[in-house]
């Protein structure tokens, strides 16, 4: 068996599998060598980089927190945080202004970065205005219908604008 992380090691700085890294990897596989992808990612993009090198064995997701059997599942195993104590970790960096990336489920969230839009930047990731908006209910709730980015990093002006948007309709996940 061979573990292999994504950031820093199998993916280039513009966050592409490298070529030789890609080939030896489908070679390893090819030859019945278990490959295994260890990550801090979620699940849904640990997925993607699966298919793309034709690994279908064990995947390891967010720093441990989540064990697949396969890409496609079943999850073996999952360790989560209670809601009280991830809300307190989440408050706990908003105090000090620190950025954290929390995973709910399947879908990630981050911080507001200076000059960074507020809204959905891709499957299964959401830029949320505090840290703790991550963790306290229904995050659909803070987005509005029809959604300008807003690239302002003043926090408040962020949190008012979005307190007066009228609530988006429940469809189920957040459109991708």
């Amino acid at each position: 068996m061979v573990a292999i992380d994504l950031d820093g090691t199998l993916l280039t700085s513009e966050k592409l599998v490298a070529p030789e890294g890609a080939r030896l990897i489908k070679q390893a596989v090819q030859s019945g060598i278990h490959v295994v992808l260890a990550t801090t990612r979620n699940p849904h993009t640990v997925q993607s980089f699966c298919r793309l090198l034709g690994i279908s064995t064990l995947m390891i997701c967010t720093n441990g927190a989540q064990v697949w059997g396969s890409p496609a599942g079943p999850v073996w195993a999952h360790h989560f945080l209670p809601p009280e104590i991830a809300l307190a970790i989440a408050q706990l960096a908003d105090r000090h202004d620190w950025e954290l990336s929390i995973t709910v489920g399947s879908m990630t969230y981050w911080r507001q970065r200076p000059g960074q839009a507020l809204w959905p930047i891709g499957p299964n990731r959401l830029v949320v205005v505090r840290n703790a908006d991550a963790v306290t209910g229904d995050v659909v709730r803070i987005l509005a219908p029809n959604p300008k980015p807003l690239t302002a990093y003043d926090r408040s002006a962020n949190r008012d604008s979005l307190a007066n948007a009228s609530p988006r309709p429940s469809t189920g996940p957040i459109a991708q």
